[in-house]
């Protein structure tokens, strides 16, 4: 599938950014690069917005998106991050990672090299492979995470969560130190 905004590829074939048929928007910027095979087309700083299965909105930049023509339902990305709004308010989570897959068909994008997810409750995960599905709304990681936030620490061999349901799940050699309520500014101890 095309995005609204089709960018220009650094090759003489024709490419596109794939997206899902939820996009809305798109932008891109030709790369300044040269590729070693012709038929790869690149593009710096891609963007897009769309929507989930269930309607909420996400985001995805890039520094830098690959494409094989060959494979036109898969786009690579350097440095990317996806930010996900969570609920109808102002909540949301963001997920960094080096290296990202993403497939316009299945809707899901593979993250692998250090991995770094935030939330707007004070929750940071860190970890080496996630895949996240943004037609179901699920995040899983098989692989080890490691975590704090205003609870105290956690470490798991696996994590998912679940966008419909809200539910945050570890499992495998969970460990966690829960760390006492401390006062906020302003309280009295």
């Amino acid at each position: 599938m095309r995005c609204r905004s089709a960018p220009s590829c650094s090759s003489s074939s024709s490419c596109s950014i794939p997206a899902s048929s939820a996009a809305r928007t798109a932008s891109t910027r030709p790369s300044a690069r040269s590729t070693r095979n012709p038929a790869i087309c690149a593009w710096s700083a891609p963007a897009w917005r769309a929507l989930t299965g269930d309607g909420t909105p996400y985001v995805v930049t890039a520094d830098n998106a690959t494409q094989d023509p060959s494979q036109p339902n898969f786009v690579t990305f350097d440095n990317i991050q996806a930010d996900v709004k969570t609920d109808s308010e102002e909540n949301w989570l963001s997920l960094t990672a080096s290296q990202g897959r993403y497939n316009s068909e299945t809707q899901m994008l593979d993250l692998t090299q250090k991995i770094d997810i935030f939330t707007t409750w004070g929750y940071e995960m860190h970890g080496e492979q996630a895949t996240v599905d943004f037609e179901r709304g699920t995040l899983v990681s098989e692989s080890e995470v490691q975590g704090h936030g205003p609870f105290g620490t956690l470490r798991a061999d696996r994590m998912s969560a679940d966008h419909a349901t809200q539910v945050l799940r570890f499992d495998g050699n969970v460990k966690m130190l829960i760390l006492p309520d401390q006062p906020s500014q302003g309280e009295q101890e």
